[in-house]
């Protein structure tokens, strides 16, 4: 019975996903020293089988940059869906 009961949530969750990620992974790298330039910095986010993933290339030192102003960086970024592997 629970075999059952998880290839029907794994159904679920492929045929049906919620609106927002299930998980996030975040990926962030950046610079030892120099700097900080937002201007040349980027962020690629995509999501796809639920899961949110955000990779961001800081053009200097992160240091420089406090979590709230990273996540307000990130969230400038648009969301790129990627479609279901079947």
């Amino acid at each position: 019975m629970l075999r059952m009961r998880g290839r029907l949530n794994k159904l679920e969750r492929i045929l049906a996903p919620s609106k927002g990620p299930r998980l996030r992974l975040r990926l962030v790298m950046s610079a030892v020293c120099g700097d900080l330039n937002l201007a040349t910095s980027t962020c690629e986010r995509t999501l796809g089988s639920g899961v949110l993933t955000e990779v961001v290339h800081l053009d200097g030192d992160r240091s420089e940059l406090n979590d709230e102003q990273l996540q307000h960086f990130i969230e400038n970024f648009p969301v790129q869906e990627r479609a279901a592997a079947w």
